[in-house]
């Protein structure tokens, strides 16, 4: 049985508008932590609470067309509004799945986990 934690921002329409703006926002000294920690083409990454998919297109740019992102959120509004996002940049190496943390698993292998929701 899965425990719900209520998440205190509304999945509106407002709310990924804000979180749209705050990557336009940070998005280079994202990008700047990203490659620090070691993110590079090729990699496969999960991006842990991928909300609309900022980091999870961020990321898919940095590890580049060998690479796959694979965005993971419990929200469903989230999960729509990423991937409706992903096709309409036309982005082939990003995917995204809705689950809760502690359900998921994937016979994939990941070289890093991402969380930049906190």
């Amino acid at each position: 049985m899965t425990n719900q934690i209520h998440y205190p921002l509304v999945q509106s329409d407002d709310e990924f508008d804000r979180l749209i703006e705050q990557n336009r926002f940070y998005g280079e000294l994202t990008e700047r932590v990203l490659l620090a920690a070691g993110i590079q083409q090729g990699m496969r990454l999960l991006d842990v609470g991928c909300g609309g998919g900022d980091v999870s297109f961020l990321l898919a740019r940095l590890v580049g067309p060998q690479g796959a992102v694979v965005g993971v959120d419990r929200s469903p509004t989230a999960i729509t509004q990423a991937e409706k996002r992903a096709n309409s940049a036309r982005l082939e190496n990003v995917k995204f799945l809705l689950s809760e943390l502690p359900e998921f698993s994937s016979a994939q292998h990941f070289d890093a986990a991402v969380d930049a929701s906190s």
